[in-house]
């Protein structure tokens, strides 16, 4: 695969994330509500991982093949007196996520291998850097 270095906008480089993993086997699944579901834990999803959490405690059957990836919507409360103050304090972001899930899955050896992968391969980040 040649580097897609001329990604220039946020959708394509989503669009080269979840295509990237749907050719890993990763089955896309689409962003939940911000307001979660079912769950009164939360009040609101404020990370990619939010959707998927029934899974990581889940003993039996597991959907999606063992294998996610989403473009999560988040919304991040915990310090938002420092919102607008420093360029790294956001309320609304969007968290791309690759998940993996009981044993169809896979552990760090090949998440790592596949972060290599898209960073150096798709995104064409200089692998001496």
């Amino acid at each position: 695969m040649s580097p897609t270095s001329s990604l220039k906008t946020g959708a394509e480089l989503r669009r080269a994330f979840l295509d990237f993993f749907a050719r890993h086997g990763h089955v896309e699944v689409p962003s939940s509500p911000l307001v979660p579901h079912g769950d009164p834990t939360l009040m609101f999803t404020t990370a990619g991982m939010v959707q998927f959490k029934p899974y990581y405690t889940a003993t039996g059957d597991v959907p999606y093949n063992g294998r996610a990836v989403s473009v999560q919507k988040c919304l991040r409360l915990t310090d938002l007196e420092n919102v607008g103050l420093t360029p790294r304090h956001d309320t609304f972001f969007e968290m791309l996520g690759n998940f993996s899930f009981g044993r169809e899955g896979y552990f760090k050896d090949e998440a790592i291998a596949f972060a290599w992968e898209f960073a150096t391969g798709v995104l064409g980040l200089p692998k001496e850097r």
